[in-house]
């Protein structure tokens, strides 16, 4: 049994939102996963976190630059569709903070995080593996959504 713990990596950067668990354990040849999400409040509190930071930085005499910059890049990441433009990303700084909180908060919600830990089953480790890496991917590598950012913790049972 091994267990790796690391934060999930987009772009070179390090998001603080997501940090996963992995166990490997098989029973008689067949492998499955369980998924495990952060919850809705967790996701919340992090991204509360993030904006506070960011708008710290841009709109007050204080704030740290670097939490500022991994702030952006995870809004960036998790709402990649949504925050392409300069007049997107004015949005963070123009309006109140809890009505951007609730702008996130929708977008999170149609992601669609499942609220409980999943289990899929896989006949052999190459094909549990290729979840397991799809899972970790870009959503725009795998062609997937965000949601997988919000993974708590993937075991192998």
């Amino acid at each position: 049994m091994s267990d790796l713990e690391s934060p999930i990596k987009i772009r070179s950067s390090s998001l603080p939102i997501s940090h996963s668990s992995t166990q490997v354990h098989s029973d008689q040849g067949h492998i499955a996963l369980e998924i495990e999400w952060f919850t809705e409040a967790e996701i919340e509190a992090q991204l509360s976190d993030l904006l506070a930071s960011y708008r710290d930085f841009y709109l007050e005499t204080y704030g740290d630059a670097d939490n500022a910059r991994i702030a952006r890049q995870t809004f960036k990441a998790v709402f990649e569709d949504r925050l392409n433009a300069p007049e997107d990303e004015a949005l963070l700084l123009q309006e109140e903070e809890e009505d951007i909180m609730d702008l996130f908060m929708t977008w999170v919600n149609e992601m669609e995080i499942p609220p409980t830990a999943r289990t899929e089953t896989f006949p052999d480790i190459q094909t549990c593996m290729g979840r397991v890496a799809q899972l970790g991917a870009a959503p725009a590598l795998a062609g997937m959504d965000a949601s997988w950012q919000f993974v708590r913790k993937i075991t192998y049972v």
